[in-house]
């Protein structure tokens, strides 16, 4: 399951839509090298990432309005974390409820779904403009693919993550891990982080068949699920932009998963057992003490 929802998450920064990628509940919850042909590894990522200003994109993302956050995407300088929570906030803000209640909920009569839709229908009446910012997707993403075309090296990172698979080269692929590990340690950009480590958990970097050190009984995939969601709560924990209320918990909860008084750590116990959860706990201080 988290391999769809890593592979949403990373491909929604370049607007390819991440509206319908949303994590399901596990069972029992509650140097330049070719990458791909014509791509290259940006041997200089992270080497900026700290040092532009980043308008303190933790702080936007506790933003009380989407306008807040446009504006700032707008800036000719903005960082490329601060595009990519541009669009997150697009995508929540266009998701229509109406419609997810007549396809979804009709078939269900789920009084649990409809309430989480009520409740994301709440937050968009306070957090968003009265007209949905549809017409913002395309402006978003001819800026990001500009950035990728300029040679941003943030976005040519992540650009470079979304065409490697398996097959990458060993070396190649040691080298985009080291340009990934890099950057998310210097970072301030919660979206970018998340972006990047999620991407580690691809198949081109990330074999859960090698872990040895899991919870008893732990399957693969579900190893998989949980370093994800460990991935979540490292960033709440590094960048507190989780609170109940905030942009980034209905990101992932919308539409069937939301709740009043919701916070990042909560979303995440919801997700898992109690064993998943562990195991994401423990992969959130292993990322946090790195970096």
């Amino acid at each position: 399951m988290w391999k769809r929802v890593s592979s949403c998450l990373v491909a929604c920064v370049l607007v390819f839509g991440s509206a319908a990628c949303r994590p399901t509940p596990e069972p029992g919850a509650s140097s330049d090298s070719e990458a791909t042909p014509g791509t290259t590894i940006p041997a200089d990522a992270g080497a900026e990432a700290a040092s532009r200003p980043d308008r303190d994109e933790a702080t936007l993302w506790r933003a009380a309005s989407y306008e807040r956050i446009r504006h700032a995407a707008q800036q000719p300088d903005a960082p490329f974390g601060t595009l990519m929570l541009a669009s997150i906030g697009t995508d929540v803000c266009i998701a229509d409820t109406v419609a997810m209640h007549e396809v979804y909920n009709a078939q269900r009569n789920d009084p649990d779904f409809a309430r989480s839709l009520a409740e994301l229908r709440a937050f968009q009446g306070r957090f968003c403009p009265a007209a949905m910012p549809v017409d913002e997707r395309a402006h978003e993403s001819a800026e990001m693919l500009r950035r990728v075309e300029a040679g941003d090296p943030e976005a040519r990172l992540i650009s470079t993550l979304l065409e490697a698979d398996a097959s990458l080269p060993h070396e190649d692929r040691k080298t985009l891990r080291q340009a990934v590990e890099r950057m998310s340690m210097e970072t301030r950009s919660p979206a970018l982080y998340e972006a990047l480590q999620l991407s580690l958990l691809e198949e081109a970097f990330f074999d859960p068949a090698t872990v040895t050190d899991r919870t008893f009984g732990m399957g693969d995939e579900a190893l998989r699920d949980a370093w994800g969601y460990g991935v979540l709560l490292a960033s709440c924990a590094r960048f507190g932009h989780c609170a109940a209320g905030s942009l980034m918990v209905y990101r992932f909860c919308l539409p069937q998963h939301c709740r009043p008084g919701l916070d990042g750590t909560g979303y995440v116990r919801d997700r898992l057992s109690a064993e998943g959860y562990a195991e994401a706990e423990r992969r959130a201080r292993t990322l946090l003490a790195q970096g």
